[in-house]
């Protein structure tokens, strides 16, 4: 067991020249106190609430996204399925997401599902990742260099698009929507 010591300050040490007292920190080697079992279970039922809803629950749909407009077979297609206005196109507040692989394509068109979904609002957007930094590349004022795209194809001029332009319903078991990539 490793033991922590501190040392007085130099005005409370010995006039005499005498070493250091030393004193041992006891509330550092206090006992952790142990997790009760109603806050597993409490951890439990936010687990169970906040989980997505399975694949196999009649409620839940599943999505299909027909992406077109790909020029080339370059890179890998990301798309991203978000249900909420706040951190819209940021990966970290999405609900889900998927990196396709566009070597194997065939065509100007790829299709991505996603399945076990609550029924709902949502929102898509996507982008080919052409140079695989997982990233959208833009100019240094701010335009996309890479081709990209959201669901209902909203394109407003000179700003991105906002989360309630390109919000659509999942409500049918199967919903299929079309994004358009634009460069």
């Amino acid at each position: 067991m490793h033991q922590r010591f501190l040392h007085l300050p130099r005005a409370q040490q010995e006039p005499t020249g005498a070493p250091p007292e030393v004193y041992y920190d006891t509330a550092a080697f206090r006992p952790r106190r142990r997790l009760g079992l109603g806050f597993a279970c409490v951890v439990c039922v936010l687990l169970k609430t906040l989980a997505p809803v399975n694949a196999s629950d009649p409620a839940a749909a599943t999505l299909v996204v027909h992406v077109t407009g790909l020029r080339d077979h370059k890179g890998q297609l990301r798309i991203g399925l978000w249900n909420r206005a706040q951190g819209w196109t940021q990966e970290k507040y999405g609900v889900t997401g998927q990196n396709v692989a566009l070597r194997a394509a065939h065509g100007a068109s790829v299709d991505v599902r996603f399945v076990g979904l609550a029924p709902g609002d949502y929102a898509v957007g996507a982008f080919q990742d052409r140079n695989l930094n997982f990233r959208l590349d833009k100019t240094w004022i701010g335009i996309p260099k890479e081709p990209w795209g959201v669901s209902n194809n909203a394109r407003p001029r000179l700003r991105a698009p906002s989360y309630e332009e390109a919000r659509f319903r999942i409500s049918a078991p199967q919903t299929r929507i079309t994004v358009a990539l634009h460069r």
